[in-house]
């Protein structure tokens, strides 16, 4: 339970607006799609959110992929719909859950927007990464543009198909780094020159530092009463996608007494 409630309590869409929240996003460069080693590994997963998906058009529904439960939702508007199961074509990673997951995306927000990531701890570090892909003749040249939504906003373009001959790719991804200021981080999505922002994928996971492993579940770089109670409130919570700042100290993915015992 705890699981699922975790990944989809992480995102959120909004509108474009002047206000910016969070912090500026160091990314790299986009790199070709090819296998579940793509994805960034280690650390805390806040949000692992897919598009709907195409075999059961259920929201919600789950697609795992190196253990990590991706969620389907229905954040940037449309869901299961006709491109689902065609955007990759034929082509294929070798992995059959990976494939169901480029398989599938999320869609709408017109052509400039914003999808909001919630349930930051201010100050920690966090690694973002987003898919895109389109393989279908006459949209697999669209390239999406992902940024910080800050004043001098850091930017990377991902391309739907980057392959030669065209068609036989599986898309790009990007990856950012972050630190938190606050509790939540926009995610800028714009498109190049077609209608409605997409990804397939996106997951956010927490940077693990030193001061959680010696016991500050809260990131204050102090350890205290207040992570005594974040320990209390979260005790017996158990589960892959138990974090640090609720109390999992050594990382074991269930709050019980060897956290309480690090701490003192």
């Amino acid at each position: 339970m705890y699981k699922h409630m975790n990944i989809l309590f992480g995102l959120s869409l909004c509108c474009v607006a002047s206000q910016s929240f969070g912090a500026s996003i160091t990314w790299g460069t986009a790199q070709n799609t090819t296998d579940p080693s793509d994805i960034v590994a280690g650390g805390f997963v806040l949000s692992a959110i897919n598009g709907i998906s195409d075999d059961t058009a259920t929201l919600g529904a789950i697609t795992t992929v190196n253990g990590i439960d991706f969620s389907a939702d229905t954040t940037l508007g449309n869901t299961a719909n006709p491109i689902d199961s065609i955007v990759i074509g034929s082509n294929t990673s070798g992995d059959s859950d990976y494939d169901q997951l480029l398989s599938q995306n999320t869609y709408g927000g017109g052509v400039d927007t914003i999808y909001m990531i919630n349930g930051l701890t201010d100050g920690l570090s966090y690694k973002i990464q987003v898919w895109f892909n389109d393989t279908r003749p006459g949209t697999n040249n669209r390239v999406m543009t992902y940024g910080d939504n800050e004043a001098s906003e850091n930017t990377v373009d991902v391309a739907a198909d980057p392959s030669t001959p065209a068609g036989t790719s599986l898309g790009q991804f990007a990856i950012g780094d972050f630190t938190a200021s606050g509790t939540s981080q926009d995610l800028h999505l714009v498109t190049q020159g077609f209608g409605n922002s997409h990804f397939a994928a996106l997951l956010v996971r927490e940077t693990v530092t030193v001061e959680h492993t010696l016991g500050d579940t809260n990131g204050d770089n102090i350890v205290n009463l207040i992570d005594y109670y974040v320990l209390r409130d979260n005790f017996g919570n158990d589960g892959s996608d138990v974090s640090i700042s609720q109390g999992d100290v050594n990382r074991d993915f269930v709050v019980d007494l060897e956290d309480y015992a690090i701490i003192e």
